[in-house]
C-alpha cells in the first residue's frame, strides 16, 4: 500500500493517483545505487492532475464571439433576448434579459391593443434599442473576456 503525500490515505501500489484526494502518487522506482543517481533536480517535479482512466484530456475550445453576437441579435428580433449571454456562459444576465424582454414585449403589446395600435409606434424603436443595448454589452463583456473567446 501506498500512502498519499498530500492527504495519507493507503492507496494500492499499482495506483497512479489518490483514491481520495486526486492527488498523484509517486511511481515504484527500481533503486539504484547512491554513486549511479542523477543529481537532485533544482526545482520540484510538477503535480499531476487527475484524470480519469480511459479519458484523454482536451481542453475546451474557446467559444466565437461572433456566433454570440448572432445568437443574441437574431433571436431578439423575435423576442427571445438573452441567448448570446447564455452561449458566452454568462447565464445569469442572458437570462435577465430574456425574462426581462419578454416582460417588455407583454406590456408592450397590451399597450398597443388598448391604444388601439398607435402603442406600436413607441414599441418596435424601444425593442430595436434594447436589442442594440444587449448586444454592445455582449461585445464588451467578449472583449473584456479574451480567455473565454477566440
Amino acid at each position: 500500500m501506498t500512502a498519499c503525500q498530500s492527504c495519507n490515505t493507503e492507496n494500492t501500489d499499482d495506483a497512479k493517483f489518490c483514491k481520495n484526494c486526486g492527488a498523484g502518487l509517486p511511481t515504484q522506482e527500481i533503486q539504484t545505487p547512491v554513486s549511479e543517481q542523477p543529481a537532485a533536480p533544482s526545482q520540484p517535479a510538477p503535480v499531476q492532475q487527475y484524470q480519469p482512466p480511459g479519458q484523454a484530456y482536451a481542453p475546451r475550445p474557446p467559444k466565437d464571439k461572433s456566433i454570440a453576437l448572432i445568437l443574441e441579435i437574431l433571436p431578439g428580433l423575435f423576442g427571445l433576448l438573452g441567448i448570446g449571454w447564455i452561449y458566452s456562459g454568462n447565464t445569469t444576465t442572458g437570462v435577465l434579459w430574456l425574462i426581462g424582454f419578454l416582460v417588455w414585449t407583454i406590456v408592450a403589446t397590451v399597450i398597443s391593443i388598448a391604444t388601439v395600435g398607435i402603442g406600436i409606434i413607441c414599441w418596435l424603436p424601444i425593442s430595436i434599442g434594447l436589442i442594440a443595448i444587449s448586444a454592445i454589452s455582449l461585445n464588451n463583456y467578449t472583449k473584456a473576456h479574451p480567455e473565454l473567446f477566440g
